[in-house]
């Protein structure tokens, strides 16, 4: 599956790892380090912009950090709800 293919090497050129957490939401799990390198963000960017060119998918980045990963995705979907309807 060439979507899933796609986020494993976005993942791994982050040093992470993804995962789907449902059929229509997947996480890219890495260190705090990768999040803030310098560039990592524009990188990141850019690479979630051809998914949506590649296929169609629209893509949300949002960056939870804390010290469990349990707590940084609690933190990632509380960004998500709070966000303005697009």
């Amino acid at each position: 599956m060439p979507v899933e293919q796609r986020l494993n090497a976005l993942a791994e050129r982050f040093s992470g790892v993804a995962q789907w957490v449902s059929p229509t939401e997947a996480h890219i799990l890495t260190t705090r380090h990768h999040v803030e390198q310098e560039g990592g963000i524009a990188q990141t960017t850019c690479l979630a912009a051809d998914f949506r060119r590649d296929y169609g998918l629209d893509t949300v980045i949002v960056a939870g950090i804390a010290d469990a990963a349990n707590d940084a995705l609690s933190l990632v979907r509380h960004r998500l709800r709070c966000r303005p309807a697009l």
